[in-house]
């Protein structure tokens, strides 16, 4: 009877072992989905501004051919076509949305969309760079950070009752000396007490706030980075630095 009873607890320890670890290689499968499932979405969204900044830069070529012609006809003082010419411009210019030009090609995908999805939920997308260089570090993981971050802050403003003209996501980013500085922040309705685990109770996501901040944790860890969230002066912020990926 007592060998009985030994064998079955050594089974059903054997079990639970079992059980945990396959609980574990799960949820790691469905972290792997997720994060292969949001790049796929990024490099599709991301293409969707490949052949407009093509354009850009075609416009930024013929500003030159412009100038050229506006100078011919201000010696002939054919003051009409002048005037036509700087109204055409002007108009193509300002038909065209707001672009990110920096160093750093990937971020400028990466903005140049979120502008986009920003500004067809509501929400105006303020972003100030300054990159000395192109970030060494790797852009999937950049972009899943930038994405997830920005993401959240969007989907807070659409859902919040702030005035229109107070719907702004601010995105800082400062790369110099090999350290990537993200500062990303929006108004907020109402202070929010931030748990140690950055993870705030909401009605969407099954009772979390803020959908892939575990995931966020863990691609900055990964980087060696610092993630720092915070919530002051009905300020949401986001506060994440980056040291340059090991080679």
């Amino acid at each position: 009877m007592t060998i009985a009873i030994i064998i079955l607890f050594i089974c059903n320890i054997i079990l639970c072992i079992l059980y945990a670890r396959k609980c574990t290689e799960l949820k790691q499968y469905i972290e792997n989905q997720q994060k292969e499932n949001y790049i796929k979405l990024q490099n599709a969204e991301q293409l969707m501004f490949t052949e407009q900044n093509k354009r850009a830069t075609t416009l930024r070529h013929d500003m030159k051919n412009i100038f050229i012609a506006l100078g011919v006809f201000m010696e002939n003082q054919n003051y009409e076509r002048v005037k036509n010419i700087i109204d055409e411009t002007i108009h193509v210019t300002l038909a065209r949305p707001d672009y990110v030009n920096s160093v750093d090609e990937t971020v400028n995908k990466i903005l140049n969309y979120k502008m986009f999805q920003a500004k067809q939920a509501g929400v105006s997308l303020c972003p100030e760079l300054l990159l000395t260089d192109e970030i060494k570090i790797d852009s999937e993981d950049l972009s899943i950070i930038l994405g997830i971050v920005i993401d959240n802050g969007i989907e807070y403003l659409t859902s919040s009752k702030l005035e229109p003209e107070s719907k702004k996501l601010s995105v800082s980013m400062r790369y110099d000396f090999g350290m990537l500085h993200i500062i990303i922040s929006n108004p907020v309705t109402a202070e929010l007490k931030i748990p140690s685990d950055f993870i705030l109770p909401s009605a969407k996501y099954s009772g979390k706030k803020g959908y892939g901040i575990s995931y966020l944790k863990k691609i900055v860890k990964k980087q060696e980075g610092i993630l720092h969230i915070d919530c002051k002066d009905h300020k949401f912020v986001y506060d994440i630095s980056l040291p340059d990926k090991k080679s």
